[in-house]
Formats: structure tokens, sequence, C-alpha cells
């Protein structure tokens, strides 16, 4: 048997096998390099919209938003809740949940639903006109001042300026309401 040619091919293969272990190496470097590039991009990420109702583009970036979209979605979600009729409040309400965070959607699907039957049983139609709005993005909370006027039997009963408060998350680059309460001043 002729050992040079046995160590000679042996040389071969552990040398081949030094160079595929290094593409190997190089390979897995550069997927955990692409991986961690690709995630301080994703972070980076800036969503720009032109939603119907908005003249100006809004941004959504790092779970926060445009002052624009916030107004524009709050008085989205005030309008729904607040303008209503016996004939329309129910559609109205269904359409503001799908706005809610899944966390808060149980509790406020109840008091919503009893409030419809409040609303149909009574008659009463409901009209607010949003005027003045407060957004504090560092506490998730937007401060809405507004005329409300609420009729009964196609006569106003109640005429007042009325403050709401309205916390909101913003994830997935969506706007979620957490909670929306009537409050004494902004």
């Amino acid at each position: 048997m002729k050992h040079s040619k046995y160590l000679s091919q042996f040389e071969k293969v552990k040398a081949s096998n030094k160079l595929l272990m290094l593409i190997v190496f190089l390979i897995g470097s550069l997927v955990v390099i692409n991986t961690f590039v690709t995630i301080s991009i994703s972070a980076k990420e800036k969503v720009i919209l032109v939603p119907p109702g908005l003249q100006t583009k809004a941004e959504i970036y790092e779970g926060k938003a445009d002052e624009h979209y916030l107004t524009a979605f709050t008085r989205y979600a005030l309008g729904l809740l607040l303008n209503y009729s016996p004939a329309t409040v129910k559609q109205q309400y269904e359409e503001l949940l799908l706005l809610y965070d899944s966390a808060s959607y149980p509790t406020v699907r109840t008091q919503l639903f009893n409030l419809v039957d409040t609303v149909k049983t009574s008659q009463i139609s409901s009209v607010f006109i949003p005027q003045r709005f407060i957004v504090n993005q560092g506490s998730s909370l937007i401060k809405v001042q507004g005329a409300r006027k609420i009729y009964k039997d196609d006569r106003t009963s109640t005429n007042s300026l009325q403050n709401y408060q309205m916390t909101f998350k913003i994830y997935d680059s969506k706007f979620h309401i957490v909670d929306i309460k009537e409050v004494e001043s902004l």
C-alpha cells in the first residue's frame, strides 16, 4: 500500500473540509448580519397614509402617529359614538367596536349595546360638534371639547359644552381605542 497517495488524498479532503467550513461560517455570519439589519430597519419604518377625509399625509412610526391622523380618527370615533338616531345607533356602535382594543372590547361592547337599548326605547337623537382637540402622544391621550345637542321627539332637550378624553394605542400601524370617557374639563 502506498502511504503517500493515501496521505495526499487525506490532505485534499482535509483542505476541502476547511474550505467548506469557511463558506458555511461566512453564510451563517451573513444571515445573522442580515437579521440585525432587518430588525433595525423595521424599527425605523414609517407608514405614510393619505386616508379619505385628510388633506395632508399622515405618518405612523414606532407606535406614534401624526397629529392630523389622530385628530381625524378621534373625530371619526366620536362621530360614531355621539352622532346617532334610534335608526342608526346600532350600526354605528358596531362600526365603532371595530376600532376598540381587544382588551377593552368585551366591557365596551356591553356598555354600548345597553346604550343602544336605551336610545331605541327613549327615542333619543344626539349631535356632537367637536371644536377643540388636545393631543398628548406621550400619555396616549386625546382630549376633545365640543357642543352636544340631545333631541327627544324632535325637540332639543339638552344643549351643552362637553369634554371627552380618549385613550388610544397604536400597534401594527393601526389606531386602537382603549377608552373614551366624559371629563369635567380639558
